[in-house]
């Protein structure tokens, strides 16, 4: 059975760990935070980097979210390059 794309928006401290994990036990990563700096360790490991959180959603099966506040949240979530532009796309049957 082939494993699930995990995508991680927010590699800080606590994301970035988790992503890791992922990444240890045999799981395709991608990842999309607000700096790429600091995430050397990840790429090496293997993530594959997005540049924004919709790029995530449309490359896994699974979104992990490691946000700091509701606002940035929000942000994240529901902007045009959000996660939700994903299943936006997805209903009304464009790309």
């Amino acid at each position: 059975m082939a494993r699930e794309r995990i995508g991680f928006v927010g590699l800080g401290h606590m994301g970035g760990n988790m992503a890791s994990r992922y990444l240890s036990a045999g799981y395709s990563v991608y990842g999309e935070a607000r700096r790429r700096e600091g995430l050397a360790d990840l790429l090496d490991k293997g993530m594959s980097w997005c540049d924004t959180p919709r790029a995530v959603a449309q490359s896994v099966d699974i979104v992990i979210t490691s946000i700091p506040n509701d606002d940035v949240l929000r942000e994240i979530a529901s902007g045009d390059d959000g996660i939700q532009a994903v299943s936006r796309t997805a209903r009304s049957g464009s790309t």
